[in-house]
């Protein structure tokens, strides 16, 4: 062996001159030199002085204590006598040891829990914005409140899906501190559904003036209970009979406000879907309804292109008889600025990215945010280059998080229909006869009717200048590229 250095039992002692001076670089079996000290060798080393510093402590106590107290020494008690303090002696002190070994540890993982920089992601596109994360609609959400303070108001709020009209009423009613019965009707198979989702939305009666709100209820309803959730409609209700059901509820409702004297607002979310439930004169029935409601204001609010068109052409039911609202894209300098903050709120002290988020994801908050908390998670991993994060975050969005609802949408769509998506998707128009011709869409005519079903199942929409483009930017991307990572 000569003077080569050796190692012992894994740790990187060496027998060389130079070990008490210089680290060791020798090698164990090929595999990479081992630490001087092992991790837990420093616990092995205080464990010992812990245990004498407790012990010679916990003696000098004892003594002390038998000297003030005037009784005898130790060292002239009996044998017995002096073992049993002394084992009561070292009990102590190892309890003293492991207590004082218990506390060095845990003050010394807090010091290095604070000294850890710790994220959690602050963007949520899953739910409506809470107050926290509301921003730039300030002027939107002041004129809502100002309506639902008010009594018999109509009013549209149109906006692209994904946009945050939702969260904008939601915000303003909890502003407002007025009620707010909020129902998606998206969300109900009939209008029956419909009407009993109003109702359960509704807040809770007062308990002064509920014996008359339930005899209200009782001249509305064949079936109604008085029971611990309040007033509350019992039995089936007659399919055939939904549009005669939501009158009642809505009559209910508005008869209730005048009872309590107190604003209450009405909105119905996804009111284009309102036609599915109840057909194409829905929108007529429902006017007829309210049209002498004194008490409560309506909110009808939607995404489908289309909806403007229904609720205030010349021949529409609500001709000239709403208030209107849209709810447009975010300034986005304010965007930018929001997103920043909320990064440094969750733990990133830079987020650049914001402009590239707008620039990728479009003008819907929704998609926005989505963009933002996977740029969020990648940033405080801190292994993509900052010049990156966006398009991979883009990237792992599309090809990752929704590329099965994205395959599952393309098979769902016939090949021509996929051929108009492709062709939309790299920037072409949809039914110009070089298109038709580079896609083989068949016939202009062809290219029309998959364009007017795409439209329909809102995969394709129409901004305010009538341009058609995709509802989703990610989709868009899966289409582009095959549904293959670029």
């Amino acid at each position: 062996m000569g003077d080569s250095p050796m190692c012992l039992d894994g740790a990187s002692v060496c027998a060389c001159e130079s070990r008490a001076s210089r680290p060791c670089h020798a090698t164990y079996m090929g595999e990479s030199p081992m630490p001087l000290d092992p991790p837990n060798r420093g616990f092995r080393v205080q464990m010992p002085r812990g245990l004498l510093r407790g012990f010679f402590t916990c003696l000098l106590f004892v003594s002390c204590h038998y000297k003030k107290k005037n009784l005898t020494p130790l060292a002239d008690l009996p044998i017995a006598t002096f073992s049993a303090n002394l084992i009561a002696t070292f009990s102590i002190a190892m309890f003293s040891a492991i207590t004082f070994n218990a506390f060095a540890i845990f003050i010394t993982s807090l010091i290095s829990d604070f000294s850890m920089t710790h994220h959690f992601n602050p963007f949520f596109f899953e739910s409506p914005a809470a107050r926290q994360a509301f921003t730039d609609r300030e002027e939107l959400a002041a004129r809502l409140v100002a309506f639902m303070r008010q009594r018999g108001r109509r009013m549209l709020v149109h906006g692209l899906r994904r946009m945050g009209k939702t969260s904008l009423i939601l915000n303003a009613g909890r502003i407002s501190k007025e009620n707010l019965v909020f129902v998606d009707v998206s969300t109900a198979t009939n209008l029956n559904e419909v009407a009993r989702n109003l109702l359960l939305a509704a807040p809770r009666e007062e308990e002064s003036l509920l014996l008359k709100l339930f005899r209200l209820a009782q001249k509305h309803f064949s079936s109604v209970t008085l029971g611990a959730g309040g007033i509350q409609l019992t039995g089936e209700l007659r399919p055939d009979e939904g549009p005669k059901n939501l009158q009642s509820v809505l009559t209910y409702l508005n008869d209730r406000a005048g009872a309590e004297d107190k604003p209450l607002t009405i909105c119905l979310d996804e009111f284009q879907d309102l036609r599915l439930l109840g057909g194409e004169r829905i929108d007529w029935q429902i006017r007829g309804i309210i049209q002498h409601f004194e008490n409560v204001n309506f909110i009808f609010a939607g995404s489908d292109y289309r909806l403007v068109k229904w609720m205030t052409e010349p021949n529409a039911a609500f001709f000239n008889q709403l208030q209107m609202m849209e709810v447009g894209p975010i300034d986005t300098s304010l965007l930018v600025k929001w997103m920043a903050g909320r990064a440094k709120i969750g733990g990133l002290a830079a987020f650049p990215f914001g402009q590239d988020i707008v620039e990728m994801a479009g003008p819907r908050t929704g998609d926005i945010i989505r963009l933002a908390m996977s740029c969020f998670e990648l940033a405080a991993a801190g292994e993509t280059p900052a010049g990156q994060v966006a398009a991979k975050a883009f990237d792992l969005v599309t090809f990752s998080e929704k590329t099965y609802e994205f395959s599952s949408r393309w098979h769902d769509c016939s090949l021509v229909q996929r051929a108009v998506l492709r062709a939309i998707a790299l920037g072409f128009a949809p039914t110009a006869a070089e298109t038709v011709r580079k896609f083989e869409l068949g016939t202009t005519s062809t290219a029309h009717s998959a364009l007017k079903t795409l439209l329909k199942r809102q995969i394709l929409t129409r901004d305010i200048e009538g341009e058609i483009k995709f509802d989703s930017p990610f989709f868009s991307h899966w289409c582009a590229t095959q549904g293959a990572r670029p």
